[in-house]
């Protein structure tokens, strides 16, 4: 947050290159349902890795390219899951 824009940017594209790849890698490889991650209930760390994914593809995040989970179908699945669950629309629609 305090770092300049070059600083910022060169950060960002280190996290691109490292971090956010073996995190999703890791992951994926933990996911073991579907359409959630532990089966067919949601759960909070389908809301935790939704809302996750979710700023990420959402383009908001500076140096970070939207398509960052373009190769993580599992965590994909979840956002999407989740997006759809009648629960979290009704959310979203109060407001």
């Amino acid at each position: 947050m305090r770092l300049g824009e070059v600083e910022k940017k060169l950060a960002r594209e280190a996290i691109v290159a490292t971090y956010l790849p073996a995190w999703s890698a890791t992951t994926e490889a933990n996911i073991t349902g579907e359409p959630f991650f532990g089966g067919a209930t949601i759960q909070v760390v389908d809301l935790k890795l939704h809302m996750i994914v979710r700023w990420f593809i959402g383009g908001k995040v500076d140096h970070i390219p939207a398509t960052i989970f373009a190769t993580a179908p599992k965590l994909t699945r979840i956002h999407d899951a989740v997006r759809d669950h009648a629960g979290v629309k009704a959310w979203y629609a109060r407001g």
